[in-house]
């Protein structure tokens, strides 16, 4: 989450009107996330709500993730949102300006990677991933980069010189066919669960956040995804800490063999998978000039470790 776009208290209330929640009274932009802008918003009748304006994304974009979040609801999966329906029954608002969600504030906070949270993310995700996906549901491709989408950029002509030369130094072309040619284990993924998309309270997750690439897809990737991501200590991947979330993973979902044989390619494939997605934002999006060079610390992450790898 993130705090970009500038609202006034009365264009809130714009939004508000579409809903049987009351007026707004106050305004928070909450600075935490690297997209979208979100809103702690107070109630007349004190209740707090977070307020999420999208910065790019359709509105049948938005309509399509909440209704994974709807659907996690009626599977009785703990860790997700759940979004506010407005007067129309609908989980997406629309003003001339604005087009957003709803949701109730949790009051948490994103906790400092540890071995401890490492542990219950490996858990959380399992937990995710035994829950039975939809043919309703999106594909995580139509909104999240797998090998495929990641083969087909490299050939875009505003692909980065930097991405293109890491991803060939990484896999190899034989690495490249044979994982074309492996059929993975699928169904409902994450596709962005990094530590700072778990909101904590006194050391224990409350909520998953930001389920913006959710969909079928590969779970191997969504695994590799979110280590590169968490299993971190300073800015690069630990191995202990991979281990630990493994083995948190494995106690709920094990790893079947096939799974287990491309268990570390998984990561690097994530670690580019969310270089793409913030090359696509910053770098030629232009959503935040600041993060335009984002994209390169996972290259390095990624380098590093298939350096560590070949130890």
């Amino acid at each position: 989450m993130a705090h970009y776009s500038k609202i006034t208290l009365a264009q809130a209330n714009e939004i508000i009107d579409q809903y049987d929640l009351g007026q707004i009274t106050s305004l928070e932009g909450q600075g935490h996330g690297i997209s979208n802008t979100n809103y702690q918003a107070v109630l007349d009748s004190g209740q707090r709500i977070l307020l999420k304006i999208s910065n790019d994304k359709s509105y049948q974009q938005l309509l399509d993730e909440q209704k994974i979040l709807l659907y996690l609801q009626s599977q009785q999966f703990p860790l997700s949102l759940v979004p506010y329906l407005n007067k129309d029954s609908r989980p997406v608002y629309q003003t001339p300006d604005f087009t957003g969600v709803i949701y109730p504030f949790i009051a948490g906070e994103v906790s400092p990677i540890s071995a401890g949270l490492c542990q219950q993310i490996g858990k959380a995700l399992a937990q995710l991933h035994l829950v039975p996906a939809s043919d309703e549901i999106r594909h995580h491709s139509q909104v999240g980069f797998g090998l495929p989408q990641i083969l087909d950029y490299l050939c875009h002509p505003l692909c980065p010189q930097d991405f293109k030369e890491a991803f060939e130094q990484v896999f190899s072309k034989s690495l490249i066919q044979k994982m074309l040619n492996t059929t993975f284990a699928q169904g409902l993924i994450h596709g962005d669960l990094y530590y700072d998309n778990v909101m904590s309270q006194n050391g224990k997750i409350l909520k998953l956040l930001d389920f913006e690439q959710a969909g079928r897809g590969n779970f191997i990737l969504d695994l590799g995804i979110s280590i590169s991501g968490s299993c971190l200590v300073a800015g690069e991947l630990d191995t202990d800490l991979i281990n630990i979330y493994r083995q948190s993973y494995e106690s709920v979902r094990p790893l079947n063999s096939i799974e287990n044989d491309f268990f570390h390619q998984a990561i690097l494939m994530g670690l580019f998978s969310i270089s793409l997605w913030r090359i696509k934002r910053f770098y030629t999006g232009k959503i935040d000039p600041q993060k335009k060079e984002s994209y390169k610390e996972l290259l390095q992450r990624a380098l590093h470790y298939h350096q560590v790898l070949q130890l």
